[in-house]
């Protein structure tokens, strides 16, 4: 009886464990495709700044 309710007990801090995993790295992954996004929109504009120099000439 005693073992069952340990062993139940481990499985919910096991499942705890696995969501919280899942959460972090789902976390990381938004923030990650967001820097690219933010990235994104820098490179468009050095590009614009590289045109821009380019017509000064």
């Amino acid at each position: 009886m005693v073992l069952s309710s340990f062993g139940s007990i481990i499985d919910i801090l096991i499942a705890l464990v696995i969501c919280v995993l899942v959460f972090f790295i789902a976390r990381s992954l938004i923030r990650y495709a967001h820097s690219l996004k933010k990235d994104d929109t820098s490179s468009k504009q050095s590009a614009e700044d590289k045109r821009i120099a380019l017509q000064d000439l």
